[in-house]
């Protein structure tokens, strides 16, 4: 009877429509720390990483936003075709967890050998080779990476009751944005202690491995003894799924405030660099404490109050106060007789010299614009997955979570060319004045687009 109760027990737990114990979202959850920790490095560390090892200079910080942008196109080709074989899988253990208990540690290998060339001497005096390198592994990590993420997103309408959406979304973006934090603080501290990327990277992937690892073992997957995957072959299509018009308005949106959201957060290194005056690993590791604990305060009120204010009305004034503050880049950039310069050639060119009476600490200014930024972008990170799961339609999970993917990948490219381009043209603090005033008006244009989304 024991045995019976425990089968019993675990094969009813997590299906959509029964509730969620707050332990069984952290299991589930906690994979998401591994994947926003090796997520983040790319756009945190590696500049520091191309930095110290190949000596860059922060106007040839396009080379990143180039490797950032073939992940993204990467995803574009491989996230709708994984969320497809992950749907049609048949498995004992499940359609989602093979693929996550598979790739997850071919992932996290594939990650730590971006870092090996660099202490090899023979590569070392072949730049040429170590380019290839680097190129080659992030393609190969890419695409294995969207084979252990696709599946695992799509796990979560599956095991989420649609009355806990948000509180289950809320889960998931603070313990990612935990590993975010964790992204942003250890690797400064790591190098303290050995001053080697390998060891930094390798200790992101054992993290990566080991939250998968829980998550494989801790979420079971709901029964589906009523489901024949090939009953009907239309119902999961890509046809279908691009009839849904809320789908597609969410998606369109989306892209819009995700270009931004991305921008922000792939320049965030030579933003603090170039515009803050930030000048290694460990002052870049303390200031992202302070960021992080202005951005988890937001993230709370968001996560207790985005169901009482409704999510559509919530994620609007998010949008319009993000579209608002972002043309602000130039007034909370003022810097004692600073000279802002900024030309494109043979099209224009404009400089502005800042008053000498404008003596408010550069970093102050930093903190003061990113408690403005912080109220808008801790929003898009809670909001949108919680809207987007009562948009899925059962049976469709992996398929449209894949295109989904591929709608950020998409927004993802497209951004991170942008700054590659202008970073190139400009330089890291001219893209930074530019760039303001554009995002402001992106994001506008996608508030008006999510007023056409039906209330959730």
């Amino acid at each position: 009877m024991k045995k019976l109760s425990k089968s019993l027990f675990f094969s009813n737990i997590n299906f959509r429509g029964a509730r969620m114990e707050t332990k069984e979202m952290i299991y589930y959850s906690i994979m998401n720390l591994g994947i926003f920790l090796i997520t983040s490095f790319p756009t945190s560390y590696l500049y520091f990483f191309l930095q110290d090892e190949l000596h860059f200079t922060l106007n040839q910080d396009f080379f990143r936003y180039f490797l950032l942008s073939m992940g993204s196109i990467i995803g574009i080709i491989f996230a709708p075709i994984f969320g497809h074989l992950s749907d049609k899988t048949k498995s004992k253990y499940g359609r989602r967890r093979p693929w996550i208990i598979i790739f997850s540690p071919i992932s996290a290998f594939l990650f730590w050998l971006i870092s090996v060339p660099f202490f090899r001497q023979d590569l070392q005096t072949q730049p040429g080779a170590i380019f290839i390198y680097i190129i080659a592994i992030y393609i190969v990590y890419s695409i294995i990476f969207n084979g252990m993420n696709i599946p695992y997103v799509a796990l979560m309408p599956e095991i989420t009751p649609e009355d806990q959406r948000i509180e289950m979304s809320s889960f998931w973006n603070i313990i990612g944005g935990i590993g975010t934090g964790i992204m942003i603080i250890l690797p400064a501290f790591l190098l303290v202690i050995i001053d080697s990327y390998i060891f930094v990277c390798g200790v992101l992937s054992l993290i990566l491995l080991c939250s998968s690892i829980i998550t494989f073992l801790k979420i079971k997957e709901p029964e589906r003894p009523f489901l024949k995957v090939n009953e009907n072959p239309k119902k999961g299509s890509y046809t279908e799924i691009l009839k849904d018009r809320q789908f597609l308005l969410f998606q369109i949106a989306q892209f819009v405030w995700n270009f931004g959201f991305l921008i922000m957060l792939s320049s965030l290194t030579a933003f603090a660099v170039s515009v803050f005056e930030i000048k290694n690993e460990l002052e870049f590791g303390l200031m992202g404490i302070l960021l992080l604990l202005i951005l988890g305060g937001f993230i709370y009120i968001w996560n207790v109050k985005g169901d009482v204010w409704g999510k559509k009305r919530s994620i609007l004034f998010c949008l319009f106060f993000l579209a608002a503050v972002f043309p602000f880049t130039l007034i909370f950039t003022l810097t004692p007789s600073s000279i802002i310069f900024v030309e494109f050639p043979g099209l224009f060119k404009f400089v502005i010299e800042l008053p000498s009476s404008a003596i408010i600490s550069i970093q102050i200014q930093g903190v003061i614009w990113f408690l403005f930024l912080a109220v808008g972008l801790s929003g898009i990170l809670i909001l949108p997955f919680s809207i987007l799961m009562g948009i899925v339609k059962k049976d469709q999970e992996a398929t449209c979570m894949g295109f989904n993917a591929t709608f950020i990948s998409i927004s993802g490219a497209t951004g991170n060319m942008f700054m590659a381009v202008f970073t190139y043209s400009l330089g890291a603090k001219g893209a930074f004045y530019f760039l303001g005033p554009i995002l402001g008006v992106l994001l506008f244009i996608s508030g008006l687009i999510t007023t056409k989304l039906e209330e959730q």
